[in-house]
């Protein structure tokens, strides 16, 4: 050990140098083990190799001046990658974080085995019953939001005309506007359910438990009425006139049209009995029209 015209102390071992104080602080060359590091003011690890810490206990790493952060990067404050935030526990990332992949395609990048059934990426409130919330902004304007409490899980829209959309292969399948308004196939609903489809048959209503599945009509004076499907009927239900149940007026079968609960087949209304009546009224009608021209009927009203 000695020192230079400078005033600077070198340490060597084995001839070569490893600790050597500066004007500025102490350069270390090589690996420094130690019980525990206290620096006062700024401090730099620079060499060709990676750089370790390692500890058989817990490490810690922390600003010894309240209220400030602590910042991992290259250069400091100005050209950080990661800043830890002082006492709110907050964290800013300057880059894309991966969380199980190497190369994170986008801000935030998770990949790992689902091995407990949560899947990858769980968002969970402080205690049970207490609401978690997702939130999405534009900007600094919040735009939707999902959130659960207790059993629920709600799906926000907060723009005043902002809707749901749903896709599927590019294209838009289903939309919820911001009236309530619920289109199928239909991107600017007209309706409470506004169903639009280049197929033939647009809507299907099929019964799991049953042989029989109804449409259902109901105002708020709970005068209703039903169109369904009954063993082979087009059934029709219109309400009894107290509001208090339902009658069958009417229904379909293979007979053709029947009234109320007439069941006979020949009491039935079909495409012959009224290509017949309308026949037989185009008979009736020329009739009357030479009984007028021949001056036998005065007046003829039809």
């Amino acid at each position: 050990m000695y020192g230079n015209s400078g005033g600077a102390v070198t340490l060597y071992f084995n001839g070569a140098p490893k600790i050597a104080t500066k004007s500025d602080g102490i350069d270390v060359t090589g690996e420094v083990q130690c019980d525990s590091l206290d620096v006062d003011g700024s401090s730099s690890f620079a060499g060709a190799n990676d750089t370790q810490i390692n500890s058989t206990g817990s490490l810690f790493i922390k600003t010894k001046t309240s209220g400030e952060g602590l910042y991992i990067g290259r250069n400091g404050p100005g050209d950080y990658q990661i800043y830890l935030g002082a006492n709110d526990g907050s964290a800013n990332f300057a880059g894309n974080v991966g969380c199980g992949v190497t190369s994170p395609a986008t801000s935030l990048h998770v990949r790992g085995a689902n091995t407990t059934g949560k899947g990858q990426f769980i968002v969970s409130s402080a205690s049970a019953g207490q609401e978690a919330r997702m939130t999405f902004i534009d900007g600094s304007d919040d735009i939707a939001e999902i959130s659960t409490d207790n059993d629920n899980l709600y799906f926000y829209n907060e723009r005043s005309s902002g809707a749901f959309q749903f896709y599927t292969a590019g294209s838009e399948r289903l939309r919820l506007d911001s009236a309530g308004r619920l289109g199928v196939g239909v991107s600017s609903p007209t309706n409470r359910l506004h169903v639009g489809s280049s197929d033939t048959t647009a809507v299907k209503w099929t019964c799991t438990s049953s042989g029989s599945v109804y449409t259902r009509f109901q105002n708020t004076d709970n005068q209703r009425g039903y169109i369904g499907y009954e063993g082979k009927r087009l059934v029709f239900y219109a309400d009894n006139g107290s509001n208090t149940g339902d009658k069958r007026v009417a229904f379909m079968d293979a007979d053709g049209l029947k009234f109320n609960n007439d069941t006979a087949a020949a009491n039935a209304l079909d495409d012959y009995e009224e290509a017949r009546s309308r026949l037989l009224i185009a008979q009736v009608s020329a009739a009357l029209l030479i009984l007028a021209q021949v001056g036998i009927i005065r007046k003829l009203e039809i």
